[in-house]
C-alpha cells in the first residue's frame, strides 16, 4: 500500500507541476495497486488525480463523472482529501459546465469508476 501511497503523493507533484503525462501515470499505477489491495482511500485518491487530468486535457464530461464519483466516494468512506484545492481548481467548473455527468458519476459503483478511469487516456 505504501507504494500506491507514493505513487499518488508522485501524481500530485507532477499534477501540480503541469506535467500532465507523468501525473496520469503515477495515478494509474497507484490506481492498480490500491485497487489490488483494496485501499478504498487511496482509490479515491487515485480516481480523483485522473479525473483532474481528464480536466486539464479538456475531457471536461469524463472528468466531471469522475468528480462525481470521487465526491460521492469520499462522503461515503467519511473522509476527506488532502490537497483538496489541487483537484478542485480543475474540477469545480467541469462539474458546473456538465452537471449531469457529475450527478451520474455520484450514483456509480467504484467498480464502475475503476473501469472508466482506466479504459481512458
Amino acid at each position: 500500500m505504501s507504494a500506491a501511497s507514493a505513487l499518488h503523493s508522485l501524481g500530485d507533484v507532477e499534477l501540480d507541476a503541469g506535467e500532465i503525462d507523468a501525473a496520469e501515470a503515477a495515478y494509474r499505477d497507484g490506481l492498480q495497486l490500491s485497487w489490488d489491495s483494496n485501499a478504498d482511500r487511496l482509490v479515491c485518491y487515485t480516481l480523483t488525480g485522473l479525473a483532474a487530468v481528464a480536466a486539464e486535457r479538456g475531457e471536461d464530461e469524463r472528468a466531471a463523472l469522475l468528480w462525481g464519483f470521487a465526491e460521492a466516494y469520499e462522503e461515503r468512506l467519511r473522509f476527506t482529501l488532502r490537497w483538496r484545492s489541487l483537484y478542485e481548481q480543475r474540477l469545480e467548473p467541469v462539474a458546473a459546465g456538465h452537471p449531469e455527468q457529475y450527478e451520474t458519476g455520484r450514483r456509480l459503483g467504484v467498480d464502475s469508476a475503476v473501469e472508466i478511469a482506466l479504459s481512458g487516456g
